[in-house]
C-alpha cells in the first residue's frame, strides 16, 4: 500500500511540473510573438485595432549639456489631428512649463518628435513629459528624468 501511495505523488508531482513547464513555454511563446501596435490585429475579424486617444512614448534625454536638452518622442495620432506638447519641471518644483509644438499630426503612423528645451540651469536634476490631445481626449506619457551637466 506504501509503494502505491509513493507512486501517487510521484505521479501528482510529475503532472504537476508538466503543466508549470507547459505554462512557462506558452508565456514565452506569447512573448515571442508581441507585434509593434500599429500591426496588432483582432483575430476574430482581421481589422486592425486603434485606440481613440493618441498614444505617447517619450524616449529620453540626449544631447544634455549644462544648460539644454534635445528630448525625442514618438506621437501615434489614431487617424484624429493631435496637438502635442512637452513639459517639464525641476524635479524640486511643482511647477511645470509648457513647450508646445507647432505642428499638429494625424494618421496612423508613429511620428517621431524632437525639441530642444534651452535656459536650463547647470547641475539640476528635471522630469519632462509629453502630451498630445485630439477630439477624443488627452494622452499623458510616462516622466523621464534627466541631469544638466556642469557648466564650463
Amino acid at each position: 500500500m506504501k509503494k502505491l501511495f509513493r507512486l501517487w505523488i510521484a505521479f501528482i508531482i510529475a503532472i504537476s511540473l508538466g503543466m508549470m513547464l507547459l505554462a512557462s513555454a506558452c508565456e514565452l511563446q506569447l512573448v515571442e510573438n508581441l507585434e509593434p501596435l500599429d500591426t496588432i490585429t483582432n483575430s476574430h475579424q482581421d481589422s486592425v485595432i486603434t485606440a481613440s486617444n493618441p498614444i505617447v512614448i517619450l524616449d529620453g534625454a540626449n544631447a544634455i549639456t549644462d544648460c539644454e536638452a534635445l528630448l525625442k518622442a514618438a506621437v501615434t495620432p489614431n487617424d484624429k489631428a493631435v496637438k502635442v506638447w512637452f513639459e517639464l519641471s525641476r524635479a524640486d518644483s511643482i511647477q511645470w512649463e509648457k513647450h508646445n509644438l507647432d505642428s499638429t499630426y494625424s494618421g496612423r503612423q508613429s511620428v517621431r518628435i524632437t525639441i530642444k528645451i534651452k535656459e536650463l540651469q547647470p547641475e539640476t536634476k528635471y522630469l519632462a513629459a509629453i502630451k498630445a490631445k485630439n477630439s477624443t481626449g488627452e494622452t499623458i506619457g510616462a516622466n523621464i528624468e534627466f541631469t544638466t551637466l556642469k557648466a564650463p
